[in-house]
């Protein structure tokens, strides 16, 4: 597997926004600040099409694939708090998620792309399978609480062999 890291330009994203660089960080870290802005960068990276209606269990993008068909895509935020894999609408306060529904929407998916703010101006694109997603669902390894960075990254090292490549778009 191959993780795209991408390292913004924390001044000019600033200056474009009139805010400080520190605000910058702070907004972009936040999967709530950047979550549209890393569908965007999703867009550029991979090459899907957002899905137009965002409550869909696959809203965040489809890949066109011509004669084989095409790849349901699902974007989720890795932050400080981690990163769960069910649909946004069962997650949050107040909403109560299960693990059938966990793995419902990982069902609904071909792959989940985890974009990692945590180290924010370097963004990482991590690509997982979500057929392997849906067996550490079902062996208790993932479960609704979803992972931690440390955790994810620790799966992902057992399960893939994992690369690295920097990209600009």
């Amino acid at each position: 597997m191959a993780i795209s890291k991408l390292v913004f330009d924390t001044k000019m994203i600033a200056k474009a926004l009139h805010i400080d660089e520190d605000e910058v960080v702070k907004a972009f870290s936040d999967g709530r600040g950047a979550w549209p802005f890393s569908e965007l960068w999703g867009q550029s990276l991979y090459e899907f099409i957002k899905h137009a209606n965002t409550n869909q269990p696959f809203s965040d993008g489809q890949f066109a694939i011509g004669q084989i068909g095409s790849a349901q895509i699902s974007v989720k935020a890795l932050t400080a708090n981690g990163v769960k894999f069910q649909q946004s609408k069962d997650v949050g306060v107040g909403r109560k998620s299960t693990k059938q529904k966990l793995v419902s929407s990982l069902e609904a998916c071909d792959r989940v792309v985890v974009v990692d703010l945590t180290e924010f101006p370097v963004v990482r694109f991590i690509p997982i399978e979500s057929t392997r997603l849906i067996s550490a669902a079902h062996s208790d390894r993932l479960r609704v609480g979803g992972w931690k960075k440390n955790a994810l990254e620790a799966w992902l090292e057992e399960v893939y062999e994992v690369s690295e490549i920097t990209l600009q778009i």
